[in-house]
């Protein structure tokens, strides 16, 4: 068959109906961009607001973590002070036993102690007691002087005025490397 294109209008309307023809082409492709893009404006904004709402969600149970491990981190770090003064007070320990047996040990037999005190801030030990001579007390002031972890020994002389059964305190300070400081 033959394809027969009959036209019955006049160049002029002609001219008008192809414009016509191209300005409903160009409308209707306007229509569907236009439709497209409200589309794709209705899924970007409700992503968006599922994105916003999912973001909420996940600040505030980052902020309930952190809340928790805040408690937690300050529950550590005062641990840890803690230990760490454990530590310190470990390591600046020293025993005084030793030293009190050095001290019995050199006790001459005329001497008899009766008190003992220990001052650990001062790092003095005061002695207290009862020498049959003066001359043996002096001897045990002399031997308390000589100990390595003496740095000192006061005896009041008001002590000495006596010859025979002399009631005596002596304080003795002692070296940091004895003491018990914590």
């Amino acid at each position: 068959m033959f394809n027969v294109l009959l036209n019955l209008l006049s160049p002029s309307k002609k001219n008008k109906v192809l414009k016509l023809a191209k300005f409903l082409f160009i409308k209707e492709n306007l229509e569907l961009i236009l439709l497209t893009a409200a589309l794709l404006g209705i899924i970007f904004l409700g992503g968006w607001l599922i994105l916003v709402d999912v973001l909420n969600d996940l600040a505030r149970g980052t902020a309930t973590v952190n809340a928790r491990f805040a408690a937690l981190n300050q529950n550590n770090r005062m641990l840890n002070a803690e230990i760490r003064e454990f530590n310190l007070t470990s390591e600046r320990f020293r025993p005084l036993v030793p030293l009190l047996l050095q001290i019995t040990a050199t006790l001459p037999p005329a001497v008899r102690l009766s008190a003992l005190a220990y001052d650990r801030t001062a790092a003095r030990l005061v002695l207290s007691g009862t020498a049959a001579t003066r001359e043996e007390l002096l001897q045990y002031q002399t031997i308390l002087k000589n100990l390595p972890a003496v740095t000192s020994v006061v005896m009041p002389t008001s002590q000495l005025l006596q010859q025979n059964n002399i009631d005596f305190e002596t304080t003795i300070f002692l070296t940091n490397a004895s003491s018990t400081t914590p």
